[in-house]
C-alpha cells in the first residue's frame, strides 16, 4: 500500500469524487431521455431538492427509490392528505 502525501490524498479524492459526479449525472440524464421527461424538469425546486437531501444524506447508502406502486398508492394519498391539511384553514374562512 502506497501512502500519499496530504496535498495528493485531497486531489486523489476530488478526481473520484468527479467520477462518481459525472456517472451520477448521465443516470440522471439517462432518465430524461428513456421516459421523454421534459428537460424543465431540472429546474424544479423538489426534483433539486430530492436529489441533494439523497446525495447529502450519508446514512442512505442502500436507499432505492420508490416504485411504481409505492409513487402512485401510498406516497400519492400521503401528498394528498397533507394538501387537504394546508387548505382546511382555507375552507373553514
Amino acid at each position: 500500500m502506497v501512502l500519499l502525501p496530504p496535498k495528493f490524498k485531497g486531489s486523489l479524492q476530488a478526481s473520484f469524487n468527479m467520477q462518481m459526479k459525472d456517472t451520477l449525472d448521465c443516470e440522471i440524464a439517462m432518465m430524461f431521455y428513456s421516459l421523454e421527461l421534459p428537460f424543465h424538469l431540472a429546474r424544479n425546486p423538489y426534483y433539486k431538492s430530492a436529489f441533494s437531501y439523497a446525495s447529502n444524506t450519508s446514512n442512505l447508502s442502500g436507499y432505492v427509490s420508490p416504485t411504481y406502486n409505492k409513487v402512485k398508492g401510498p406516497l400519492l394519498s400521503k401528498e394528498r392528505s397533507h394538501v387537504e391539511n394546508l387548505l382546511q384553514p382555507i375552507q373553514n374562512s
